[in-house]
C-alpha cells in the first residue's frame, strides 16, 4: 500500500471514529516570488476545537496565481477531512492544504484521546541510515508503519 493510501486510510478511520471539528480559520501568508521569508514559510489550518495543522509552503512560482486565489471563506466552516482526503494530489496547492488538514485532524485526535507522545524512541534510529544508502519511499513507509500508523490506529 502506498503512503498516500495509508494516510487516506488513517483519515477515513479517524473520521468514522471521532468527531472532527470544522475549520475555524486558515492562515495564508503572502506569496513571494523570490522565496518565502523565514517567518512566512508555513500556512496553517485552525479547527474549532483549537487544534492547528501547519504545512510548509512549497509552491512553485507557476502556481502563484492559484495560491493567491485561496480565500479563508472558502475553508471556514468546512470539514477538514474533505481537504485531507486530497493527500497525494499532484497539485502543490491542494497538497499543501491537505497536509495542513491532516496535521490539524491528528492534533485534534491526539488531544481528545490524551495520546501519550513517545519521547524515548529515536525515530531517526528506526531508519538505519548508513552512508551511501538511498532514502526510499519504502524506507519511510516501514518506519511510519512501525510507530506512527500503529499508534494512531490503536487510539480508538
Amino acid at each position: 500500500m502506498s503512503l498516500k493510501n495509508e494516510f487516506i486510510k488513517m483519515i477515513m478511520y479517524l473520521n468514522s471514529n471521532f468527531a472532527i471539528p470544522l475549520i475555524a480559520d486558515i492562515f495564508l501568508p503572502p506569496f513571494y516570488k523570490s522565496g518565502q521569508p523565514k517567518n512566512m514559510q508555513f500556512m496553517a489550518v485552525f479547527l474549532e476545537g483549537g487544534a492547528t495543522g501547519i504545512s510548509y509552503i512549497l509552491i512553485p512560482v507557476k502556481k502563484m496565481e492559484a495560491y493567491n486565489a485561496l480565500r479563508p471563506q472558502d475553508f471556514i466552516g468546512k470539514k477538514p477531512q474533505e481537504f485531507a482526503l486530497e493527500f497525494g494530489n499532484e497539485d502543490p496547492v491542494r497538497k499543501m492544504i491537505s497536509l495542513a488538514s491532516i496535521n490539524a485532524i491528528c492534533q485534534h485526535v491526539m488531544k481528545e484521546t490524551n495520546f501519550q507522545l513517545d519521547y524515548v524512541t529515536d525515530p531517526l534510529g528506526l531508519l538505519s541510515v548508513e552512508k551511501g544508502k538511498r532514502w526510499t519511499n519504502t524506507t519511510f513507509k516501514t518506519c511510519f508503519q512501525k510507530k506512527t500508523y500503529r499508534s494512531i490506529m490503536s487510539i480508538g
